[in-house]
């Protein structure tokens, strides 16, 4: 039985897929497919999740005996996403993602997948700590509104045009306390479970070890996690390689939104026009290679941090000076 689950390496997210595949049986493990939506949340976020959503399913392939061999991503892109029209913006729009989406991009992939195979089911990681009665300032939705999105996902399947009845919205997370997942995920997953909103990323270039430097500013949500215990990283060293170029040249990197994006040319390989294979991570697959800091260890590699930034706009400085003086109106040196 097909497992689409909603997958942005965030802590519900990436529990439920330790949980199917590490603790599942192999005949359920192998079934089970990530999903991921790119829905005007930014090219930083975006980046940030994808990247790290394989490189757990990397470590949980290669450490943490997951009963599968290969995982493959279903995508849909922000073109399938409408963005939410408001005054309350001054572009008039509003980038933040909205679960509804979510529910519309299951059901979208969900017909594709239940027209070759009848038995399937979706997966989402909601908790009921994220609803609006309790988490004031954090919460989008009420309890009654997110039971309303499960039936809205069983609504909309039951009008699609498929054989058999297609099960109804699953979210094995509704009920675990935050700090009780963090718990029962191994160190190096929880080291890339990402939980910072939109554009709280920072980047910097270590071009001598071809390396790209992350930083994640504190954020509410941040901030309530560690309230709970729970200690996320905010910094992560990533390796520029060639698993890295091949997120980027997938079906799952056509999905880093163009929208916000600030990851330096550098390290940023997103073409439009190329053509996007599916993204498979497999036993032969080359792997990403990522170090992350702790809130603690990044006071001491802060400096080191700032002094690439700095390098980074005395080199783009030159470069600019540089183009200047060879242009037609320049001044340009005698031969």
């Amino acid at each position: 039985m097909a497992k689409l689950v909603s997958f942005s390496a965030g802590l519900d997210s990436t529990w439920i897929m330790y949980q199917l595949l590490c603790k599942a049986p192999a005949n359920e493990a192998r079934h089970v497919r990530p999903a991921y939506f790119s829905m005007w949340n930014g090219g930083n976020a975006n980046f940030m999740e994808i990247l790290c959503s394989v490189a757990i399913v990397e470590r949980l392939m290669d450490r943490h005996h997951a009963q599968t061999d290969h995982v493959t991503w279903a995508v849909l892109g922000e073109e399938n996403f409408p963005p939410v029209v408001s005054a309350r913006y001054a572009n008039g729009w509003s980038p933040l993602v909205q679960q509804g989406n979510v529910v519309n991009g299951l059901a979208k992939l969900m017909c594709g997948i239940t027209r070759k195979q009848h038995h399937a089911y979706a997966v989402v990681g909601w908790n009921k700590l994220d609803a609006l009665e309790n988490s004031l300032e954090l919460g989008d939705w009420t309890l009654d509104e997110y039971a309303r999105l499960k039936n809205l996902y069983s609504e909309l399947m039951y009008f699609q045009d498929h054989a058999g009845r297609v099960p109804p919205l699953l979210t094995p997370a509704w009920d675990k306390e935050k700090l009780e997942m963090w718990q029962e995920l191994p160190e190096d997953i929880r080291r890339l479970v990402q939980v910072s909103n939109y554009n709280n990323y920072e980047f910097a270039i270590d071009r001598e070890n071809n390396v790209l430097i992350v930083y994640a500013h504190p954020s509410a949500k941040s901030q309530n996690y560690r309230s709970l215990g729970i200690t996320p990283s905010v910094g992560w060293e990533i390796k520029i390689n060639d698993a890295y170029r091949r997120v980027w040249c997938s079906a799952l990197g056509s999905a880093i939104s163009a929208m916000g994006l600030d990851v330096p040319a550098f390290a940023n390989f997103k073409d439009p026009k190329r053509n996007h294979t599916t993204f498979t991570v497999s036993e032969d697959t080359d792997r990403l290679c990522i170090t992350s800091f702790t809130a603690e260890e990044w006071c001491e590699y802060a400096p080191h941090f700032k002094a690439l930034q700095e390098k980074e706009k005395e080199i783009a400085k030159n470069a600019k000076a540089s183009k200047a003086v060879d242009a037609p109106t320049g001044e340009v040196a005698d031969s």
